[in-house]
C-alpha cells in the first residue's frame, strides 16, 4: 500500500494472526509448518500450529473468529495515517468487536479525510467544520482542560465498552438542517447506532447562531448539551439498544425492559421521562437539578474572571419557562435577567 510504512505492515500480520488463532491480547509464536502437516492439507499459504490453513494475509479483510467480523485491514491501515500515535492493539481489538464500532471506525476515518479529528481513546468525533472553527475548537479544548465537570462528562463516553459516542459538528446551514431549532445556540440529536450527535448554529442568517457570542455564552452551550448527552448516554445504557426509539424500532418486551431499568438505576430520570413527562422535560430535569453544575463549570472554564451572580445568570440560559424557573420569585427572575442582559452588554470576547 502506498505511503504506508513496513513497520506497521508487519504490525498489523501479526495483529491477524493474534485474530485468527483467537489469542486477541496475548503474542502469538509465529506458525509453523510440520511435515505430518502438508500430509493433511495443501494450504498455500502455510499452516498454524494446529495444521489449520492460514489466510491470505494480502487479502484486506480476514474474518474474526470470535464474532464473525471480518477484520478490515485496509480500514486500519487508513486510519493510522492520519492518527498519531497509531491505533493500539487494544483500539482495534475494539472496533472489530461489533458491527456498531465498525461504523463509528468508518465515521471517524470519514471526518479525519476531510480535514476532523477523531480519539479513539475517549470514542468522540470532531467533524471538519467544528475543527476549522477556531473558536468552537479552543472553547472546548479549555472546556476539557479547565472544567472539571465537563471533563467528567466525557470521561462517562470512555472505557473498553462505551454506552455511546459522541460526535460534535458545526452547522452554517443550521436554519434549513433543523427548521425547528432556529432559536437554538446548539441542540443534542436523540443517539442513532449508539452515537450522539452535538450540532452548533453557525448560520449567519440566524441571530441565534454563535457569530459574535461571547465565549462564556459558547462555554454555557458546550456543558448545557454535555448534560443533554449525558442524559441520553443514561437512556440507552437502559434501553440496552443503538438509539431510542420507543415508538418505532422498540418491541413492546424491550420497551418494558427500558422503563424498568430506567426505575430502577436512574430514579431521577425516570421521574421526568415517564411521571411527570412534557415536551420539555429534559430543560426540566436540568433546571431543577444541573443549575449549580453549569454555573460551576463555565466558572471553572472562566477561571472566575465574573462574579457569581453572573455566571448563575449565565447559567439558567436555554431553562426559562420551566417549573423550576416558574418557582423563582419575581425579584430573582428580574436579578439573573439583568445580571445575564448586563453581560451581554459589556462583554468583548466573543466569536467572530
Amino acid at each position: 500500500m502506498e505511503n504506508f510504512k513496513q513497520e506497521n505492515n508487519d504490525y498489523f500480520l501479526v495483529f491477524l494472526i493474534a485474530k485468527i488463532q483467537n489469542i486477541l491480547r496475548t503474542p502469538c509464536p509465529l506458525p509453523t509448518q510440520p511435515e505430518e502437516c502438508e500430509l493433511q492439507n495443501d494450504c498455500e499459504f502455510g499452516f498454524d500450529q494446529d495444521c489449520n490453513c492460514l489466510p491470505d494475509t494480502n487479502d484486506p479483510t480476514n474474518e474474526n473468529n470470535e464474532t464473525g467480523i471480518n477484520i478490515d485491514l485496509g480500514l486500519l491501515s487508513a486510519l493510522n495515517q492520519y492518527l498519531e500515535p497509531d491505533l493500539t492493539p487494544e483500539q482495534m481489538d475494539w472496533i472489530f468487536e461489533n458491527q456498531e464500532n465498525i461504523d463509528f471506525a468508518q465515521m471517524a476515518l470519514d471526518a479525519l479525510q476531510n480535514g476532523g479529528e477523531a480519539d479513539f481513546e475517549e470514542k468522540i468525533i470532531l467533524d471538519p467544520a467544528f475543527v476549522n472553527n477556531d473558536c468552537l475548537a479552543n472553547v472546548y479544548s479549555q472546556m476539557k482542560n479547565n472544567s472539571t465537570s465537563f471533563s467528567n462528562y466525557l470521561e462517562n463516553f470512555l472505557g473498553e465498552t462505551p454506552v455511546a459516542h459522541l460526535r460534535f459538528n458545526y452547522d452554517e446551514n443550521f436554519g434549513n438542517n433543523q427548521p425547528n431549532n432556529t432559536t437554538a445556540l446548539a441542540i443534542t440529536e436523540p443517539p442513532q447506532n449508539y452515537v450522539i450527535n452535538i450540532i452548533f448554529n453557525g448560520d449567519p442568517n440566524l441571530p441565534s447562531s454563535t457569530h459574535n457570542k461571547p465565549k462564556l455564552i459558547i462555554a454555557v452551550a458546550f456543558i448545557h448539551e454535555m448534560i443533554h448527552a449525558e442524559i441520553y448516554r443514561k437512556m440507552l445504557s437502559a434501553a440496552q439498544l443503538g438509539n431510542l426509539d420507543t415508538t418505532g424500532s422498540m418491541t413492546p418486551s424491550q420497551q418494558v425492559n427500558f422503563v424498568n431499568n430506567l426505575r430502577n438505576n436512574f430514579p431521577d430520570l425516570y421521574d421526568y421521562y415517564v411521571d411527570r413527562w412534557r415536551d420539555n422535560w429534559g430543560h426540566q430535569l436540568m433546571a431543577q437539578h444541573y443549575v449549580d453544575i453549569i454555573k460551576g463549570a463555565i466558572a471553572e472554564y472562566d477561571n472566575n474572571a465574573h462574579s457569581q451572580e453572573t455566571y448563575e445568570a449565565i447559567a439558567w440560559m436555554g431553562l426559562y419557562n420551566t417549573i423550576a424557573w416558574n418557582n423563582l420569585t419575581p425579584a430573582e427572575q428580574t436579578t439573573l435577567t439583568e445580571n445575564f442582559n448586563t453581560f451581554i452588554q459589556n462583554d468583548t470576547n466573543t466569536c467572530d
